[in-house]
């Protein structure tokens, strides 16, 4: 089957299989280091034994044909009111420039609106490695918030974007 006729579902539950998934994907990158991996597994474990109330996380997973190519992974800020952060959106290695992403994110930010979420943060690092990450979330109107001097390590820093869905919604027709 060619590649344009193949569909891709989109779904907001996992899953016991897709753990291990998810970690494959987020190692497929090359970009995430052993700490992140184990992040990934432990989000997904979290949400998958507990559900989404009691973890606090939401996933949407990209999957063609019963394999995962991409997914997101989000979640309320504790003590805020409608803020949300996006911990993750991965996806697979040879998927990655096909518009996956952008699907992605387009069915993470609508699910955050129908929630309530008025305000996204997506962290990333300053690392040349993250230079498409970075491209990415501005191409799809995410803003530098700030950036934290040598967080993750001496010359990595956090550099905090955020989107104000509120804008979102008024291009949605809501």
């Amino acid at each position: 089957m060619s590649r344009d006729r193949q569909e891709i579902v989109f779904r907001d539950f996992l899953t016991e299989k897709d753990i291990p998934a998810i970690k494959d994907l987020v190692r497929s990158t090359e970009v995430f280091n052993a700490c992140e991996l184990k992040i990934a597994e432990e989000l997904a474990w979290e949400t998958y034994a507990k559900g989404v109330e009691a973890s606090g996380y939401h996933f949407i997973l990209a999957e063609i044909e019963g394999r995962l190519i991409g997914y997101a992974c989000f979640g309320p800020i504790s003590c805020t009111e409608n803020r949300f952060d996006l911990y993750w959106i991965a996806v697979q290695k040879n998927e990655q420039h096909s518009g996956i992403g952008k699907r992605l994110l387009a069915k993470t930010e609508q699910k955050i609106t129908e929630l309530g979420g008025v305000k996204i943060y997506v962290d990333t690092s300053s690392l040349g490695l993250y230079e498409s990450a970075r491209g990415f979330y501005q191409k799809h109107g995410y803003r530098p918030e700030t950036v934290i001097k040598d967080f993750h390590k001496e010359g990595d820093d956090k550099i905090i974007f955020a989107k104000d869905l509120r804008h979102w919604r008024k291009t949605q027709g809501e």
